[in-house]
This record gives C-alpha cells, structure tokens and sequence, in this order.
C-alpha cells in the first residue's frame, strides 16, 4: 500500500485559516520540497508570524483499491 504525503502551508488571517496543500508520493520528496520552499516561508513569515508548513502522512491508502470479487455468469 502506498500513503501519500501532503506538503501543508497554513496560515491565520483574521481568524480564518487558509491552507494550501500539495500531494508527494513519498515523504522524502515532501522533506526535500519542504527544504527548498523554505524562502518562501520567510517571506509568509514576514507578514503572518503565525504562518506554519510541514510534510503530513496520510492515513488512507492510495493506490490501492479493495475490489469485491466478480460475479459468476449463472444466472
């Protein structure tokens, strides 16, 4: 099974929280995106000092799919 990996940047106006999310198929590529977007959090940083980011692992699987079992041609 694979669990995908969201790259999650929230940030607090006026009491709204406005998130922005973007999908990474594993959490090395989220760590490294997060590593190179780090200019771009000083910049929200500077205006919202409440302004967070991270890398979080979903719970539900991805590409990967349950399927009932077919039905025979008897009828």
């Amino acid at each position: 099974m694979t669990y995908l990996t969201l790259l999650v940047f929230v940030v607090t106006i006026n009491g709204d929280d406005f998130k922005s999310v973007i999908p990474y198929q594993t959490e090395v590529s989220c760590e490294q995106a997060l590593r190179l977007s780090s200019e771009m959090y000083d910049i929200l940083y500077n205006d919202w000092e409440d302004a967070t980011m991270g890398c979080v692992r979903t719970h539900v699987a991805s590409g990967y799919t349950i399927r009932p079992r077919a039905r025979t041609e008897d009828r």
